[in-house]
């Protein structure tokens, strides 16, 4: 909600330091990133959020965007390869900043937590809106005053990490469209975001509703140090809660397809994901060492061998949620035919 504030206000500004805010596939339009960016510059110009009024400012960032759309040829892939950015987290740094600008009445109340929580529900809106478009991998901003530390004559604030990457929706977009379902919808930043205050998760710190949790599970996802069947199962247990605890399989299969579509292709997608699934809790899974690796080999043909089903899974989620905010509801009436309320 933009509104005026009134009485003394404090004006204080932070400023966020983006490791990449270019694409990470070279398929990717970067005009799509640069459409969404400029959205939220305009969107949030003394937007009201737990209690304070923040202010966008992505000029930095939206600079460096055009000038990826004027590489001849494209975007050739920030990170070195799929492989070495999903896995070891190795990226060719090209770095930008956002500008806040939180105006209140009570300063006092502007601590790294609201801080952190505003970034996070912004990476939220803008990758529902467009899958990608905010990557706040290695993303930091400056610790507010109480948070200083004395090094000999010297005070040095703490830093803040953020860690959220978009290399998953991402990825899982630009292989939907390569399988050919599910479909994404581009969304509107301003009704994503009009969605995510009418329903309630800006301020959660705990989510049990079922469409809390598969937004949690976004987060949560974006902030994993590798990608195997651990986000595979993340990512299912959402869509079951989305679509109905407790039900078979086949029936939660049969309900998904009923609001996204049947795949031409991949017609036992679920079967596959839901045994994946089965594998990790019932510790039949392998699982790898985080960190750097003596056989890497090893270790990274066994995360790779997950990511088309990881990027499924990741997509149909996604998908259920922009359903859910394009039909302005919150959750799915499961009768005899799946329909939104």
């Amino acid at each position: 909600m933009e509104t005026r504030l009134k009485g003394r206000v404090k004006v204080q500004k932070v400023q966020v330091n983006l490791a990449n805010a270019t694409p990470a596939d070279g398929r990717t339009d970067v005009q799509a990133f640069i459409s969404v960016w400029k959205a939220a510059q305009g969107f949030f110009r003394n937007r009201e959020h737990l209690g304070h009024w923040v202010t966008v400012d992505a000029t930095d960032t939206l600079q460096l965007l055009d000038c990826v759309a004027m590489l001849e040829g494209g975007v050739e892939k920030p990170f070195e390869s799929r492989r070495k950015s999903r896995i070891s987290g190795k990226l060719t740094p090209i770095g930008s900043q956002i500008v806040l600008t939180f105006h209140s009445t009570d300063p006092a109340k502007l601590d790294n937590r609201v801080i952190e929580r505003f970034l996070q529900n912004l990476y939220l809106a803008m990758n529902l809106s467009v899958p990608g478009s905010c990557n706040l991998y290695r993303a930091s901003f400056l610790a507010r005053r109480s948070h200083e530390k004395r090094i000999g004559f010297r005070t040095q604030r703490e830093v803040v990490w953020i860690d959220l990457s978009a290399a998953q929706p991402e990825n899982a977009y630009q292989s939907a469209l390569t399988r050919g379902w599910p479909l994404f919808q581009r969304i509107e930043l301003a009704g994503v975001w009009e969605w995510l205050e009418l329903n309630g998760p800006l301020g959660l710190d705990v989510a049990r509703e079922p469409w809390h949790r598969a937004l949690f599970t976004i987060l949560r996802v974006g902030s994993q140090e590798s990608h195997g069947p651990d986000e595979i199962l993340l990512c299912v247990q959402a869509i079951e809660a989305l679509l109905g605890q407790g039900a078979p399989a086949s029936v939660v299969k049969k309900r998904a397809e009923s609001v996204l579509g049947i795949p031409r292709t991949h017609k036992s997608w679920y079967r596959v994901l839901h045994d994946t699934r089965s594998r990790v809790v019932h510790g039949a899974a392998p699982i790898v060492r985080p960190g750097a690796w003596l056989n890497e080999d090893e270790a990274s043909g066994e995360i790779a061998k997950y990511f088309e089903q990881s990027d499924l899974a990741y997509a149909v989620l996604l998908c259920l949620i922009q359903k859910l905010i394009l039909k302005a509801a919150h959750t799915f009436k499961i009768n005899e035919t799946v329909t939104l309320c």
